[in-house]
């Protein structure tokens, strides 16, 4: 059984510093906690571990693997029942990562511990 983490450790931190204290923790699985539709000031600015929707799902890849951790899961929350709205995260963006081919290919190649 892998055992992971949610990866908010440091909420005011970037995903690559929190990457870096689930790696130092001994963990070797991790989601994507914190996703966003587009750009995110404060993403960008180190304030929050949070990955673009619309990102280079390579390049989050990568940084996983620079502190030796697999991808496990990415999360996507919102109200399902709400309508999508630019000042909400709604309906569209979990859309947008389940229909989004990208977002598999950060699961590939991350086999399940004894699974054949």
């Amino acid at each position: 059984m892998n055992i992971g983490v949610f990866l908010i450790l440091n909420r005011g931190d970037s995903l690559e510093e929190n990457l870096r204290l689930a790696s130092e923790a001994g963990f070797e699985w991790a989601d994507i906690t914190y996703t966003h539709d587009g750009g995110s000031m404060m993403e960008r600015s180190g304030l929050i571990p949070s990955v673009s929707l619309d990102g280079n799902p390579f390049e989050t890849k990568k940084l996983f693997e620079k502190y030796g951790v697999h991808i496990s899961t990415v999360c996507v929350h919102a109200p399902l029942l709400e309508p999508s709205s630019p000042a909400r995260f709604g309906a569209a963006e979990i859309m947008k990562a389940i229909k989004d081919p990208r977002h598999s290919r950060w699961l590939e190649e991350a086999p399940l511990k004894g699974a054949s």
